[in-house]
């Protein structure tokens, strides 16, 4: 009897150890699923922030090189000297637009700049005459390098990118930003140009696959050319580049050998992709780490599965928390920089300006052109503050159509009135939209209240209250000017 008590008993334990057991394995089954699946998105979602970021920076690249070329082409000494080419016989020392050319690499700290007047086709570069170009000569040693000029031309586009060797620099690997010029009249006088170095926009690649511990190239569509951060694979003797008006392409996401990624996306300058890729990582040992804790101690594999979770959730909440901070539609920040213009001016000692800017009769143009329109003309808008604006000024969109920017270190009222020249010139050239059913041709004007710190005011509430009243007379006054605030917070 007590034998078949005891058997009973062990029959009891055994079974309940085994229900502990096969618990066990069900448990740690699903919850090591549950969290596969939880760092899965979580690297994704890192993968997808890593990737748009470094696209972020590459494109501020270009863009800043497309702007120096646009710059150039807009100077009215440059315009003026093309005028007179075809008259003015060229001058046997250092030719005036030589001397203009070395003074913009100069203070730009661009490689090469070149300018070619289609009166005489002279092709000046800041190192003086060059060439006169006459791409019909396939006897000249340089015909090669001169069949891009009437090409550009025949493309009817304003500007495009190039890739060619530089004859100038030693035959190196450039990317050249060309554009049209015209007169007021929209009569071609010429092209401008400047060029980079292939190898600073590699360096811009070694820097970015440091920071992110990740590899990336640029490559077209069929993966016949490349550039990375060591090689220049170009399937032509140069490459024609011109800006895509198609809608950038979606990142796409892919697992690689050994829990790598791999992310695409569209590079819209070149019309090429930017593929970013992180190499494979080893998850065994953490996941063998975890099993032979679970199973010494059962009830802790819920504790550190908590503390895993809240850990994975605390990093998306962090992520959420920084992209609330930033206007959806612009890319700028939003009402948060306030707090970064209060902390600025606590801690700030220079002088600075805050620049608020409201789009006149925006509520009219949403009416006429439909809202997309509207967003697209906000976008544009702040592009133009963007690259008008150093990288740590306060650039924020406060309202549906009113913007701020806040630029510590700027003063002197000519200055200021310059940059307010600048912004009003570059938003009024916002002429014709492509996304517009048949390029519908678009006015827009801003009117800009502006005040100065610390003279009208030592905290961000006496600023912003000047500059809004200014803002005021601005648009009582006719709308499309600005005005820089006359009186003290005192007042």
């Amino acid at each position: 009897m007590q034998k078949t008590t005891v058997f009973s008993r062990n029959k009891i334990l055994l079974l309940f150890f085994a229900s502990i057991f096969f618990c066990f394995l069900a448990t740690t089954s699903v919850s090591l699923y549950s969290l596969s699946q939880v760092i899965d998105a979580n690297d994704q979602n890192a993968a997808r922030l890593i990737s748009t970021t470094i696209h972020s920076h590459i494109r501020e690249f270009l863009s800043t090189h497309i702007s120096a070329a646009t710059t150039m082409a807009e100077d009215f000494f440059l315009k003026k000297s093309l005028r007179e080419d075809a008259t003015k016989p060229l001058d046997p020392g250092i030719p005036e637009q030589t001397l203009f050319l070395r003074g913009f690499v100069q203070t730009t700290g661009i490689d090469t700049a070149y300018i070619v007047s289609d009166a005489t086709y002279r092709y000046f570069s800041h190192r003086g005459l060059h060439k006169v170009i006459d791409p019909n000569d396939a006897n000249n040693p340089a015909h090669e390098h001169d069949t891009w000029y009437p090409a550009f031309l025949e493309t009817g586009v304003n500007r495009n990118i190039q890739i060619d060797t530089n004859p100038v620099e030693g035959d190196e690997w450039t990317i050249f930003f060309n554009n049209r010029i015209v007169d007021d009249k929209a009569k071609l006088l010429g092209v401008c140009g400047i060029g980079i170095k292939m190898a600073r926009l590699q360096s811009l690649l070694r820097e970015l696959e440091s920071r992110y511990c990740v590899e990336i190239h640029i490559t077209n569509d069929a993966d016949t050319s490349l550039i990375d951060s060591q090689r220049v694979i170009i399937d032509k003797r140069y490459l024609t580049l011109t800006e895509s008006s198609a809608p950038p392409k979606p990142i796409t996401f892919n697992r690689t050998e050994g829990n790598g990624w791999k992310c695409r996306m569209g590079l819209d300058q070149f019309g090429w992709e930017l593929v970013i890729e992180q190499s494979s990582h080893d998850v065994t040992q953490t996941f063998s780490f975890l099993i032979a804790n679970n199973i010494l101690l059962f009830l802790f594999l819920f504790g550190l599965l908590f503390f895993i979770i809240q850990r994975v959730n605390r990093s998306e909440k962090e992520i959420l928390t920084k992209m609330t901070q930033v206007d959806a539609l612009t890319g700028l920040e939003n009402r948060t920089a306030i707090e970064r213009i209060h902390g600025i001016l606590q801690d700030e000692r220079t002088p600075g300006v805050l620049f608020i800017i409201d789009v006149d009769d925006f509520k009219d143009l949403n009416v006429t052109l439909g809202h997309p329109i509207g967003d697209i003309l906000l976008q544009r808008i702040a592009g133009i503050l963007q690259s008008s604006f150093r990288k740590g000024d306060v650039k924020a969109r406060i309202g549906g159509d009113e913007f701020m920017v806040y630029s510590p270190g700027m003063h002197g009222v000519e200055r200021i009135r310059a940059k307010a020249q600048q912004l009003e010139k570059a938003i009024k050239g916002i002429h014709r939209l492509r996304e517009t059913p048949v390029g519908t041709d678009v006015s827009i004007s801003v009117s800009m209240g502006i005040a100065l710190f610390p003279i009208h005011g030592k905290t961000y509430n006496e600023l912003y209250n000047c500059a809004n009243k200014v803002l005021y007379r601005a648009k009582a006054a006719g709308k499309n000017r600005f005005i820089i605030s006359d009186f003290c917070h005192k007042d």
